[in-house]
């Protein structure tokens, strides 16, 4: 184990020689990392961040890496943990691979790869209940996609204090798809108040460009620039709602909107 334990302070250092821009030390530790223990996936990813490559060797590189990984913490140390995999610093490199490849297998839009992704999202909840990750927002995102209804049912049941916004926004999806835009808005006032940027980068009045915000600031724009982020599946799959959203105009504090008054043709005559 003491090369397991070695190799992964070089992964560590390499995190931070990344971040640091140094990129030729970053990629040098990776090596180093791996050279000393073929199972440091953490050094495996990191490698992926810093060389290019297109999204589909990304992928097959990824099944196998967490099946070593896996195989690395031993079916007895996943059996006996199952559930609460995140709370053992050793198992959370092959949950951040879970991840990798959930989120490389979404960008794909053949439905194929999408319940590949749904299914590797869904293994990652069984190995850590709590979703110390976060994969249940995107997850919400690709049922909708895959119009998987109970499946997203039961994620939001299974989630249901949750405050993530996308989870929030994912409810007025499945009312606005399965029962229409009166049940929809019925969800609407609790989730405009959860956070005041969503609703316009939902509805594309405001987009934005460039790498993700570094930070999630809760109730902030940070916070709503990701979900809609992760929300773009189920919003390319359900256009209409896209066009719903943009005709509601929120009141600024205090979670109702309004419909933009529609004047008829013969009351724009009327005083002619």
């Amino acid at each position: 184990m003491a090369d397991r334990d070695a190799a992964q302070q070089l992964a560590y250092r390499a995190m931070e020689a990344f971040g640091a821009g140094r990129l030729e030390d970053a990629c040098q530790l990776c090596l180093d990392a791996v050279g000393l223990w073929e199972a440091c996936l953490d050094a495996h990813l990191m490698l992926m961040h810093i060389v290019e490559m297109p999204n589909r060797d990304r992928i097959g590189l990824l099944r196998p890496l967490i099946d070593l990984g896996m195989s690395d913490l031993g079916k007895r140390f996943v059996v006996e943990n199952m559930g609460s995999l995140w709370l053992h610093i050793e198992a959370r490199p092959v949950m951040r691979a879970f991840l990798l490849l959930a989120t490389s297998l979404s960008e794909s839009r053949a439905k194929a790869a999408l319940d590949e992704a749904i299914h590797t999202a869904e293994t990652m909840l069984t190995l850590d209940e709590e979703d110390h990750l976060g994969v249940r927002g995107p997850l919400a995102a690709w049922h909708i996609a895959r119009k998987r209804w109970d499946d997203l049912r039961e994620l939001l049941e299974q989630f249901a204090e949750c405050g993530m916004l996308e989870l929030a926004w994912a409810r007025v999806i499945l009312a606005f798809a399965t029962e229409g835009e009166e049940a929809a808005t019925r969800t609407l006032p609790e989730t405009l108040l959860a956070n005041p940027f969503a609703l316009d980068y939902l509805s594309d009045r405001r987009r934005h460009r460039g790498p993700l915000p570094p930070l999630i600031e809760w109730r902030g724009e940070s916070e709503a620039i990701f979900a809609a982020h992760h929300l773009r599946p189920a919003l390319r799959a359900i256009p209409e709602f896209k066009t719903w959203l943009r005709t509601l105009k929120p009141v600024a504090g205090t979670g109702t909107f309004r419909r933009p008054r529609r004047i008829r043709p013969d009351a724009e005559s009327a005083g002619d």
